[in-house]
């Protein structure tokens, strides 16, 4: 792709992957992408940044009472990954883990829209491997933490991402917000790592913004 041999650290990249292999559920998240661009047509993607693009633009936020004045960073559309028919999560996994790795050898950033959860996993992996001390700050009603059936067995789907990710040390910290489930487990699956920490549905409720995130880890 044209962007990606000319990608500075400063340039955002969005990308879609519209699948949904790997879900237990209902069908549908394949279509988040299409959903999540339709609501932000408003947003600045590459066609708003032509030589005049950026006068006297300020963004607005009118739920905070904001505004920024600041440049708004390059936002440019990569469009969704290609669909291949019959294809399983593993080799669509694959091609995201890659692309995301030659977005991240760019030094820009990447806002990958799903899909469901188990792409998370491959573009972790891809993260941890440029970034050997990374955090997550996961907002989700579920914690996508299910073990698989047996230990022997490691395959990913929409429920367990972050099972996996965790067996790589390189994961320094995982804080969940808006938790709100409630589930039945065997004790053996409640071996505690430190890593772990969240903020339920109904505590977000009674924090504002800046206490919700006062409790997330900090880098020492």
């Amino acid at each position: 792709d044209e962007w990606l041999l000319r990608a500075s650290p400063r340039d955002w990249g969005v990308l879609g992957v519209r699948t949904d292999v790997a879900t237990s559920g209902e069908a549908g998240a394949r279509n988040g992408p299409i959903a999540i661009r339709n609501e932000f047509r408003v947003f600045p993607f590459p066609e708003t940044h032509g030589p005049d693009a950026q006068l006297n633009q300020v963004l607005l936020d009118l739920d905070f009472r904001r505004s920024y004045s600041e440049p708004f960073p390059p936002i440019f559309d990569l469009g969704d990954l290609a669909t291949i028919p019959g294809e399983g999560i593993a080799t669509i996994g694959e091609r995201v883990e890659m692309l995301v790795s030659l977005i991240l050898e760019r030094d820009a950033r990447l806002v990958l829209l799903g899909g469901d959860h188990s792409v998370t996993h491959w573009s972790l992996d891809a993260m941890l491997r440029k970034y050997p001390h990374l955090g997550v700050l996961h907002f989700d009603a579920h914690h996508d933490l299910f073990p698989t059936i047996t230990p022997s067995m490691s395959y990913v789907t929409h429920y367990n991402p972050f099972t996996a990710a965790l067996r790589r040390p390189q994961l320094q910290c995982l804080h969940q917000i808006g938790l709100r489930m409630v589930e039945t487990a065997f004790s053996s699956s409640l071996k505690r790592d430190e890593r772990i920490t969240y903020t339920s549905a109904r505590e977000v409720q009674a924090l504002s913004p800046t206490q919700v995130y006062a409790v997330a880890p900090r880098k020492p």
